[in-house]
């Protein structure tokens, strides 16, 4: 049997949700394919982006050492994770080993990189064109000339792939692979929330997982609740990241629900780091809901939302571009609402039939698991070493 041996790049042993993506196809691999040898480069991306350079020297130094008994870097890719030139750096070695490089895109480009427009002939107007033209281009040579000297990039969405393609990487080397769906095997029981919500029998809990962000709708699902009998509760499953933009976004939604007086009808976990708790908490609901924004979540995926799948949760979501994509996929697993709003949502959520979703989204979770998507990147690891 021929071994490939695949040195990864990513986030790692730390409340990352690519971290654990990647660790969860790293476990599928060992569990099912040994035909493909992993390792993880020790240095996480979120500790390469702190060094100077005298302390990334000395890591890429190790990277060096390691990549010569590799055939494939294959680098986790979010626009975070990379301040500097460590991309140009691992790819442009890597290279000159001869070894193949793959990147996973977790964020169209498009949604950091702006190619601004000169507003006026004005010196401000030209000042600021100037100023914001050589901030994208300071990104794209950060981040999209790596990308375009891959050998494979791997999008998990149709508006990511497009944006790919239109910042100049080759249509041939782009592929589709879809977001996998976790196996769960441990089922721990729960009643915090029904304890918390008060719950009767016949009130139905309807969740938001994932970490707090102004981009994921929190606000919209707590204004739905006024559209909505007292015996409709909601459950925020998961607190603040460590490194969000959104920090304040905690005191803003509890400003909302006391606002709304709906104290009696909220319950917020905050962070939670164990998965089965995780997930035990997911199960004390009756379906999930993703209010996500439009415009961010057209071009990224949510591994939230596989969550929900993941637990055999019913899933109502808005109609973003990427969540229509899984919705086609699925064939109805997601229920959509027909337009940004929370009267939407609540109207949703008075009509699904959750127990017909539900069976659906199990079926969904089947198709979509770890495995089976694994399956497909060792076909494609084999592929590229052939």
């Amino acid at each position: 049997m021929n071994v490939i041996k695949v040195l990864h790049v990513t986030t790692h042993d730390e409340d990352c949700g690519i971290a654990k993506y990647q660790q969860n196809y790293i476990d599928s691999f060992t569990k099912n394919y040994p035909e493909i040898e992993n390792q993880i480069f020790e240095y996480s991306p979120n500790k390469t982006k702190t060094m100077n350079e005298a302390q990334f020297n000395e890591a890429l130094g190790l990277f060096k050492q390691q990549i010569a008994n590799y055939d494939i870097l294959h680098i986790q890719h979010e626009f975070g994770f990379f301040q500097h030139n460590e991309l140009e750096q691992y790819v442009k070695f890597a290279k000159k080993m001869h070894k193949k490089v793959i990147f996973t895109v977790h964020t169209s480009p498009d949604v950091v990189i702006i190619i601004p427009k000169l507003g006026g002939i004005g010196p401000r107007s030209i000042y600021k064109y100037l100023r914001e033209r050589r901030h994208a281009n300071e990104l794209i040579k950060r981040h999209v000339i790596p990308l375009r000297l891959a050998d494979i990039v791997l999008a998990h969405n149709e508006l990511t792939i497009k944006s790919l393609l239109e910042f100049g990487v080759a249509k041939d080397k782009v592929i589709r692979i879809k977001h996998p769906i976790p196996n769960l095997i441990s089922r721990l029981s729960s009643d915090e929330i029904k304890s918390k919500l008060d719950y009767h029998e016949g009130d139905i809990i309807f969740a938001c997982v994932g970490f707090m962000h102004k981009h994921k709708g929190l606000f919209d699902a707590v204004k739905a609740l006024n559209y909505l009998p007292h015996t409709y509760k909601l459950a925020i499953i998961g607190g603040v990241h460590p490194f969000s933009d959104s920090a304040d976004i905690y005191n803003k939604i509890t400003d909302l629900i006391v606002q709304y007086n709906l104290q009696d009808r909220v319950y917020i976990t905050g962070f939670i780091k164990e998965d089965n708790r995780l997930n035990s908490l997911i199960q004390e609901a009756i379906v999930c809901v993703y209010p996500y924004d439009g415009v961010y979540y057209g071009k990224t995926s949510s591994g939230a939302l596989n969550l929900a799948f993941a637990n055999s949760m019913p899933v109502i979501a808005y109609p973003t571009a990427t969540i229509r994509e899984i919705a086609e996929d699925s064939k109805g697993a997601a229920v959509l609402t027909d337009t940004f709003s929370y009267y939407e949502l609540a109207r949703k959520l008075l009509t699904t039939n959750f127990e017909e979703k539900r069976q659906q989204s199990v079926k969904y979770a089947k198709i979509m698991s770890w495995n089976m998507q694994t399956s497909k990147l060792t076909k494609i690891y084999k592929s590229i070493i052939d």
